[in-house]
């Protein structure tokens, strides 16, 4: 499964870039693996009001994560520290 930059994914046919990004998108995003994104996801370190699920597919809600991004004011996201080797 290849992962797809954000600048690389293909804008909405009203040329806005896409309410919902995949995980793998995220993870492009944050620097960290798919796997990764998802344990964050699991033990809260990303917020649920970031998450949106469908069944099981996972999508991260694109305005909500750069808020909560915002929020960390260039800091680590909060939470366990995945090089820790804890999580």
């Amino acid at each position: 499964m290849s992962q797809v930059a954000d600048a690389d994914r293909p804008t909405s046919w009203l040329g806005q870039k896409p309410a919902l990004l995949r995980v793998a998108e995220v993870g492009v995003l944050l620097g960290v693996s798919r796997r990764q994104v998802y344990k964050w996801i699991t033990f809260g370190v990303i917020p649920r009001e970031v998450v949106l699920r469908a069944g099981r597919a996972v999508y991260i809600k694109r305005v909500a994560l750069e808020q909560w991004l915002a929020g960390c004011n260039g800091a680590e996201p909060p939470g366990p520290n995945p090089r820790s080797g804890q999580i």
